[in-house]
């Protein structure tokens, strides 16, 4: 098995908002799981910030590209309010 990536995103509980995978330009990296967290050292407050965190398994080498939306996912055809994008480079497999 490959090693794992964590993409960690900022979201603000209450707004309706969450981070969505936009486009996945990563044919190389796995997507293994989706799960909100609350910020450590922080009670977890009723519209406080949280993060939420994406997990990809590397899976082959090269380039890879994953782009986010943030956006309420029920609004359809609304362009999202804040997008950003992680570029890595999965490198070969050591032995």
């Amino acid at each position: 098995m490959g090693q794992l990536l964590e993409v960690r995103l900022p979201v603000q509980a209450g707004t309706g908002y969450s981070w969505a995978v936009d486009a996945d330009g990563a044919d190389n990296l796995e997507s293994i799981d989706q799960s909100t967290l609350h910020p450590w050292g922080e009670p977890p407050m009723m519209g406080g910030t949280q993060v939420q965190r994406f997990t990809y398994r590397a899976i082959g080498p090269g380039p890879a590209t994953l782009r986010f939306a943030y956006r309420r996912p029920w609004l359809g055809g609304v362009p999202p309010a804040r997008t950003t994008q992680v570029q890595v480079t999965v490198g070969p497999w050591l032995r």
